[in-house]
């Protein structure tokens, strides 16, 4: 058996010669292990000293690095053209688009993970506002609801306009949010403040978070970490309890850029910071380095100890079952790649998305990610979600639906065109970017498939996809983009997913006009609710036969809502009631057809009107004797001194109560009576211009007709005349 045995090793040659070279390789690190255990026995704490300052360097150098970066993007954001134009602007309604572009660029800009930004505040002194992720507030609301600390109030800000200097880091604080009488952690937060020296009008605040800060930047065996100014002042300390008294510290004060100094059984290792000069410091315990040393010491011991059993039990099986280890390399690069990959596709998406966005970027290495040269068409895919589907799911599952369908939209795009690039620009919106020649009849092959697959599920969501037959430039994408985004709003107002090609021009004028605009308010002060109702379902079917977009569709509901939110102000109605439950403006964008706005405006003038007449039945007397004077008497001369003496009161007194009771001054109130019954004149009688003038109180024909283009917006002849046509 024993020759059995030795003839099989005499067989398996190799098996004998890779045994002996594992344990001759065996023995030779063993002997340079232990070689290398004396020589370095009493090097091995200067090494662990060497191995902190080394982690405290790399510390450093991030934090420098980091408060650089954010130094140039916040200092170019101050030159940002929206940031100008509103610097010499009110912020009010006027400038709503202006503010929405740069609340869309901060969000943009904070949403970067690796910045580790909460918040940015665009602070415009002037106009004592600010702007930042959330859109704009004062800065009393923002520092005295939103981001609340002890340590700095609103005079603090408001003094470093004062102060001379371009970018200032203040030391970390708690900060909170007071929300409903509750005060919510927001976090530990570093202030920074950046400043323009030549136009102090508008300053920037970044608000850093620290503990992220720390936690990604941080490397060493202690938490003691402390960051301080040039005056000792803690800029931030990660502990509560920090190792070592305040005198300790100020004791080891360095007097060398970096360094360690060993006090009070403490190391305290430190490094000023070459771009900000403040000086960073980890501390670590003189018993914590002994420990390390010992179990090092203690750890070679047990690993010269392992590696002379493990190595030959390993050198045994290895010899017996060798394995090429070049697959096992080919698979950890693999598996890199696959993460490289990764991470550059995120960067090109990133990349593309500023410049759709036209939002300009430091990182020239992400602009030479993307492609610069080649042509490209476009397809931009936007989803909406059906009123049935948001009633019947959850916040939640509406995220993840929306998730799913945009990767659904990125595997069979990938999958018609391997040359293509898709990544979602906004919460409903993917753009896909095909670098591919393709014939125009090919792509919309291709989407077909989206639809079909969609219309199956109409009732729960639908899209809308914009394609460009047309082949563009790279330097035409952020053009191209806005060229998507308007043939989306000519989609046709139904719930089925709809394959858009062509930018046809505007063929009919979207609102009503200012005799329409006119009417609907004279209605809605009347009560005339089934007035009201014709008139605005006048308008939807006008805009239904010439065919009106969905977008068109959605524009009128707002300004009617707007004009009717608008008269129950002027008529001191309390709103709240229409927009407690669910907002109105909300509502009308889940219409798919003409009958869910019909309805919807049913309820909703009903509910004005409603109101109204709610507010007029608390008695009035004078004002009902006004307005029923006015009503039944308007074709006489009337003036304001006339009705006072009638009531026996001074027209000055009069003036100001009809204009507080009623919401407009007393002629005003007297020319809409009269202009309302002329225009009905006008569309019932074959009365002339002249005679209705005089009828309805106006001596002089010119002057009814000045008047009557005043409140109509049109003079009487062209009223009649389009009037007719409706008729017809």
């Amino acid at each position: 058996m024993l020759k059995s045995h030795l003839s099989r090793f005499q067989k398996n040659g190799l098996f004998v010669k890779l045994l002996s070279s594992f344990l001759l390789l065996t023995i030779l690190l063993l002997s340079f292990n232990f070689l290398s255990l004396s020589f370095f026995k009493n090097n091995i704490q200067n090494e662990i000293i060497k191995q902190n300052s080394l982690n405290l360097k790399k510390t450093v150098d991030s934090y420098e690095g980091h408060l650089e970066l954010i130094d140039n993007l916040l200092t170019g954001l101050q030159f940002n053209p929206v940031v100008e134009l509103l610097t010499d602007r009110e912020m009010n309604a006027a400038n709503s688009e202006l503010i929405n572009q740069l609340t869309d660029q901060l969000n943009t800009l904070i949403s970067n993970p690796y910045l580790y930004l909460d918040n940015v505040l665009i602070y415009f002194k002037e106009s004592d506002s600010i702007i930042d992720k959330g859109g704009k507030s004062s800065v009393s609301q923002m520092f005295g609801n939103y981001y609340v600390t002890p340590d700095y109030d609103i005079s603090f800000w408001e003094k470093q306009f004062q102060e001379n200097y371009h970018l200032k880091l203040f030391p970390a604080a708690e900060f909170s949010e007071i929300k409903y009488d509750k005060k919510l952690a927001k976090g530990t937060l570093f202030p920074i403040f950046i400043k323009n020296n030549i136009d102090n009008r508008v300053s920037i605040i970044a608000m850093l978070d620290a503990s992220d800060v720390f936690t990604n930047f941080h490397i060493s065996s202690s938490d003691s970490f402390f960051i301080m100014n040039s005056k000792h002042d803690y800029l931030f300390a990660s502990t509560s309890e920090p190792i070592g008294n305040r005198s300790s510290i100020d004791a080891a004060w360095p007097n060398q850029p970096s360094g360690y100094v060993k006090k009070d059984e403490h190391y305290y290792f430190y490094k000023t910071g070459p771009s900000t000069g403040f000086t960073y410091m980890n501390i670590i315990p003189n018993q914590k380095i002994a420990d390390e040393v010992f179990r090092l010491q203690f750890v070679f011991i047990l690993i010269f100890i392992a590696t002379l059993v493990i190595s030959i039990v390993i050198s045994v099986v290895l010899s017996m079952k060798f394995n090429n280890p070049v697959q096992k390399i080919i698979h950890s690069i693999e598996d890199l790649r696959k993460d490289l990959k990764r991470k550059n596709s995120l960067l090109i998406h990133y990349g593309y998305m500023n410049k759709i966005k036209s939002i300009g970027s430091n990182f020239h290495e992400i602009q030479e990610l993307i492609s610069n040269t080649k042509p490209f068409y476009i397809i931009l895919f936007e989803l909406t979600f059906t009123r049935q589907f948001k009633i019947s799911h959850t916040a939640e599952e509406h995220s993840k639906a929306s998730n799913f369908i945009r990767e659904f939209i990125y595997v069979n795009i990938n999958e018609h065109f391997r040359d293509s690039v898709t990544f979602p620009v906004e919460k409903n919106q993917v753009v896909s970017l095909i670098f591919e020649e393709q014939l125009a009849a090919q792509m919309i092959g291709a989407l077909q498939s989206f639809k079909q697959m969609f219309d199956r599920d109409k009732e729960y969501c639908f899209l809308t996809i914009a394609v460009n037959p047309e082949q563009k430039k790279s330097l035409e994408l952020s053009e191209s983009y806005e060229q998507c985004v308007q043939i989306v709003r000519q989609r046709k107002l139904n719930d089925e997913t709809q394959i858009m090609t062509e930018l046809s021009p505007a063929h009919f004028e979207l609102l009503y006009t200012p005799a329409q605009e006119q009417e609907l308010t004279v209605h809605l002060q009347a009560g005339n609710v089934a007035n009201v109702v014709h008139l605005v379902g006048q308008l939807l079917d006008k805009m239904s036969k010439k065919e009106a977009s969905a977008y068109q569709y959605n524009q009128f509901a707002e300004e009617v809502i707007s004009k009717v939110l608008k008269t129950l102000i002027l008529e001191n109605v309390q709103v709240s009631s229409l927009l407690a439950a669910n907002s109105p403006y909300q509502q009308i964008k889940d219409f798919t057809t003409i009958e869910d706005y019909k309805v919807f405006f049913e309820h909703f003038l009903a509910e004005a009107v409603q109101l109204i007449a709610s507010k007029k039945s608390e008695k009035e007397p004078i004002i009902d004797y006004i307005t029923d004077y006015l009503i039944n008497h308007y074709g006489e001369d009337i003036s304001l001194e006339l009705i006072a003496n009638k009531l026996n009161l001074s027209s000055g007194y009069l003036s100001i109560y009809f204009k507080e009771k009623k919401g407009v001054n007393f002629s005003t109130f007297l020319n809409d009576i009269r202009i309302t019954k002329a225009k009905d004149m006008l569309r019932k009688s074959e009365y002339k211009i002249h005679e209705i003038a005089s009828q309805v109180g106006y001596q002089n024909a010119n002057s009814f007709i000045r008047m009557f283009k005043k409140c109509a917006g049109i003079p009487p002849s062209e009223f009649r005349r389009l009037h007719s046509e409706d008729m017809q």
